[in-house]
């Protein structure tokens, strides 16, 4: 792991709380660090039992030291810190961070623990500014006091915009929330998430929410009225997961109100059928509508052509549609158009030659989409025929996926990497599950890398040998890749050529006319580090 970059602030905090200073960590996403740059506080490596008592006095210092006060914004618990300390010690810690640093904080995060709800209301009522709320792979145990998790969501975090909670699972005895009982295979006895979803709607900057039960049908809301709440708040961005969803639940969440509406909206595992696709499609959502994520829904054709004459209408502006694991076919293929889309997922769906040449025709009128999943399609070489032929005029998509699709051979490859040789610059990751012929996957890989990383289409296209040198040669030579190397010499091959003789009695570049322009790029390379 690299050193992380320091700042005054960061490496004043490091120097005064030595028990915490392995937990400071700069927020950048550059090597240059402003002195105002926040800091984060991960809380990840285990404390250790003997010195916790010094470690909570350092961490109520914390709070009152100027640069954290003016720098610690985010704070990251992850269970391995508590492997080493009792529950008591827990919640001590948990008590001490939110009087310390709560006040101050507007991101906090959880990571694969479990907790009891008052501890976590507690806690959520010294955090008054918070923005984002991380929950992920939680339990909350003693779901007989969830009103005390309600009232902070609802009273104490006015600025809220964030909240994103998947369930982890927890042993029946300690009650959790939300988690049905492992004999209750109706999962009647499994508490409704109607009273969180009722508190979530009352947040009136609440713009992103994420709900996520352990496992499939895990999450149960029980009326319309808890989701129609949710979509008329200002939230616009919503991700429900293994919570199965009626009819009348999906035409609630499509009574928006009329000066808002979903721009992302994903239902995994939510048993919506056709039924509920066509509602969603019915509904005008598409207008605003940017992504849409169906996966395992089980949706047939009928919904996947009704979805696909969503996408004809102009005003549409969906951007990314997942359709995966689901039971479309070559008829959805052949109603869909790309015209608006950047993302396409229709992996675990049979859709056979006849949708994955449907899929590539429409590529071939194309100009937006950068990433195809054809995950375990049951396609063959044929579709990768029609993909090569898409490739030869289509110049956006940068990743296909064609992964574990057994009858794509060797064969199949080969027609891609025709174009990915000649014509196409583009495409950046293309995957396919292991084949017979080494020689054609180290091909393809070394292609794929050359557009990838040198921008391929662009060096190529230089006309001045001293920039082609130092973009295409040098760039090569910094990151110790020899074949590229040689790829750009031997595509430029008037770099190494005597300029004195004529074009027609010029020589193909020597031995050693190709090692003087590599230790020339070696030289500026080594400039430039």
């Amino acid at each position: 792991m690299p050193p992380l970059p320091s700042t005054p602030g960061y490496s004043t905090l490091c120097d005064e709380f030595p028990l915490l200073s392995f937990c400071f960590q700069p927020k950048a996403d550059s090597d240059t660090i402003n002195e105002d740059e926040s800091i984060d506080l991960v809380l990840r490596y285990p404390l250790r039992r003997a010195e916790f008592g010094e470690t909570l006095e350092e961490l109520r210092l914390l709070g009152r030291h100027p640069v954290a006060l003016s720098s610690i914004r985010s704070v990251f618990v992850h269970k391995d810190v508590f492997a080493r300390v009792s529950m008591d010690q827990q919640q001590a810690l948990y008590a001490t961070l939110g009087e310390s640093l709560g006040a101050k904080l507007t991101e906090f995060s959880l990571s694969l623990l479990k907790m009891s709800i008052p501890a976590l209301a507690q806690l959520l009522q010294k955090m008054p500014n918070l923005e984002k709320l991380h929950l992920g792979r939680v339990s909350l145990v003693q779901r007989d006091q969830a009103v005390q998790l309600y009232a902070a969501l609802q009273k104490k975090l006015p600025n809220l915009r964030e909240f994103h909670w998947s369930l982890m699972p927890a042993p029946d005895n300690e009650a959790p929330l939300f988690q049905p009982s492992d004999d209750d295979n109706n999962n009647n006895n499994n508490p409704c998430m109607d009273p969180l979803l009722i508190s979530l709607a009352q947040i009136p900057t609440l713009e992103c929410v994420y709900l996520a039960a352990h496992r499939p049908r895990g999450g149960r809301i029980q009326t319309a009225a808890a989701l129609k709440a949710l979509a008329q708040s200002h939230v616009t961005d919503l991700t429900l997961v293994n919570i199965p969803l009626t009819p009348a639940h999906v035409h609630a969440l499509m009574m928006t109100s009329t000066n808002h509406s979903f721009t992302s909206l994903a239902l995994l595992h939510a048993e919506i059928g056709d039924v509920g696709a066509q509602i969603i499609v019915q509904s005008g959502l598409f207008k605003n509508l940017k992504k849409l994520y169906l996966p395992a829904c089980h949706l047939t054709d009928v919904s996947g052509i009704a979805l696909a004459g969503a996408l004809r209408n102009s005003n549409t502006s969906l951007q990314v549609l997942d359709v995966h694991d689901n039971h479309l076919t070559a008829a959805f293929c052949q109603s869909l158009t790309l015209q608006s889309l950047q993302f396409l997922d229709v992996s675990y769906n049979p859709l056979r030659d006849a949708g994955g040449m449907a899929l590539a025709a429409a590529l071939e009128h194309n100009t937006k989409l950068s990433t195809l999943y054809m995950f375990q399609n049951q396609i063959t070489d044929q579709t990768c025929a029609a993909l090569a032929t898409a490739l030869y005029s289509n110049r956006h998509l940068k990743q296909v996926n064609l992964y574990n699709n057994p009858k794509v051979s060797t064969q199949g490859v080969q027609s891609l990497l025709h174009h990915l040789e000649d014509t196409n610059y583009v495409l950046e990751r293309l995957e396919v599950s292991p084949l017979e012929s080494r020689e054609t996957e180290e091909a393809l890989d070394f292609l794929l890398t050359l557009n990838r990383n040198y921008g391929r289409k662009q060096v190529l296209s230089l006309e001045k040998e001293q920039e082609y040198l130092e973009q295409g040669l040098v760039k090569a030579m910094a990151q110790d890749d020899l074949n590229s190397l040689f790829y750009f010499l031997k595509r430029k091959p008037t770099l190494c050529q005597q300029q004195k003789q004529p074009p027609s009695r010029r020589k193909p570049c020597s031995n050693q006319a190709i090692a003087t322009i590599a230790l020339e790029a070696c030289a500026i390379a080594g400039e430039g580090m």
